[in-house]
């Protein structure tokens, strides 16, 4: 289908020696990319089209594409805001592998092009496109009987999200973690205190409720987020916004030894960052007397470091 066809066309143009970067000017992708504009704008339906639209931010980051660390031109900008305000529905409607599939054609776009949409439209959609978890209620006699899922993805666990909303959550916050690469420099500004907020909001709410595969992803956002903003500051704001008491949490968590491992990774570079001491309003009840006795054995030196620093005797 037309979907399949651009994005086989977009994994060839990288091979044509004869299309430097930015490509924006060739005759026929700009047709292409017309074309495929004018079909998705007169789609009826969110519903199964996002595959198209994920197609379309490909096709635009092929075109727009830019050397890593650059900016696009000016004049290429209105291309770019216009085909993520027609994507962007897309992002927030549909099934969750619908809108996985078009949040991930746009952070290929973004990246491609170097460019990041506005933070306050960024937050509107990510929030939108992943709902808070509701409990689940026990069904009554009076209830219909629920209709059980085709798809085994989205089957649904008490308290968690399925197997498919877990892949739009990863996709979302790959999609965060690129914004801070746009925001401004100065740390005070408000914009970058808003959308600090707001990632750390939902990181917390998303990692109270994931699985150990999911929590491992979270974790790795976090640390590659933070690393955009390697200041004293951001590390302390996200400790502060409950990550410290998550992540003291999950070290003592016997469910997965891989997400303990993570935990204590993220938690030794917080350690060793200067200027942020631990609060012992993060500890989790009997802490140390939890500590798995092979944790210490495996991790060595971060081990050492995160205890001490916590400032607990073993």
């Amino acid at each position: 289908d037309a979907a399949k066809a651009v994005d086989y066309l977009c994994l060839q143009i990288p091979k044509v020696s004869s299309l430097p970067k930015p490509r924006a000017d060739n005759s026929h992708l700009t047709e292409v990319h017309e074309s495929m504009r004018v079909a998705i704008n007169g789609m009826p339906l969110f519903d199964g089209s996002s595959k198209l639209a994920a197609a379309l931010c490909r096709l635009t980051g092929a075109r727009f594409e830019v050397e890593e660390g650059a900016t696009p031109e000016e004049k290429h900008m209105d291309v770019l805001r216009s085909d993520w305000e027609l994507v962007r529905h897309f992002c927030v409607k549909g099934t969750a592998v619908d809108k996985a599939a078009a949040l991930e054609g746009v952070n290929v776009m973004c990246v491609a092009a170097g460019w990041w949409p506005a933070q306050h439209h960024l937050w509107e959609v990510v929030f939108e496109a992943l709902p808070e978890v509701k409990e689940e209620q026990k069904p009554t006699e009076d209830s219909e009987e629920e209709e059980v899922p085709t798809d085994r993805g989205d089957r649904k666990r008490k308290g968690r999200r399925t197997v498919n909303e877990e892949t739009l959550v990863e996709h979302t916050m790959v999609l965060c973690e690129g914004c801070f690469k746009a925001l401004p420099a100065a740390e005070d500004s408000n914009e970058v205190q808003a959308s600090w907020g707001q990632y750390m909001a939902l990181w917390v709410r998303e990692c109270k409720i994931a699985t150990p595969p999911s929590r491992l992803l979270l974790l790795r956002s976090l640390k590659r987020a933070l690393s955009h903003r390697s200041a004293v500051w951001a590390t302390a704001k996200a400790m502060n916004a409950g990550v410290g008491q998550l992540a003291l949490a999950i070290v003592v968590d016997p469910a997965s030894g891989r997400v303990r491992r993570a935990a204590w990774d993220f938690l030794a570079d917080v350690a060793a960052t200067e200027g942020i001491s631990a609060d012992p309003a993060w500890m989790p009840k009997d802490w140390s007397q939890k500590l798995e006795p092979h944790d210490r054995e495996e991790l060595g030196e971060k081990f050492e470091r995160v205890v001490k620093w916590v400032g607990v005797e073993l």
